[in-house]
């Protein structure tokens, strides 16, 4: 029988999550748990393909940026799952609008 590794991430291998705006002060907390679709190397890409991970089948494409976008404007926290790709899309590719009533 396989044993289970104490941790599913390597010494070598990047943090599961990151936090934008620890500090914020708004009472929601923003959480995009898909925000990304890094794997430990333990769990073998739970056998979805390399092709396929750059795909929306393994992530939410954007909802890091969005996530960021929406954290800064309420000055909330986000706990973000990292991701292996360039998270910037929405950023990257937003029309910039003033936040609130106009």
């Amino acid at each position: 029988m396989n044993e289970m590794p104490e941790s599913l991430l390597a010494v070598d291998e990047p943090a599961p999550v990151t936090v934008h705006n620890a500090n914020g002060r708004s009472l929601f907390l923003i959480v995009a748990d898909h925000a990304g679709n890094s794997m430990p190397r333990a769990l073998r890409r739970l056998g979805v393909p390399e092709a396929e991970s750059k795909r929306h089948i393994a992530w939410d494409i954007g909802i890091a940026g969005l996530g960021r976008v929406v954290a800064d404007a309420l000055d909330a926290t986000l706990v973000q799952q990292n991701s292996g790709h360039n998270d910037d899309f929405f950023t990257q590719n937003q029309t910039r609008r003033p936040v609130g009533p106009s």
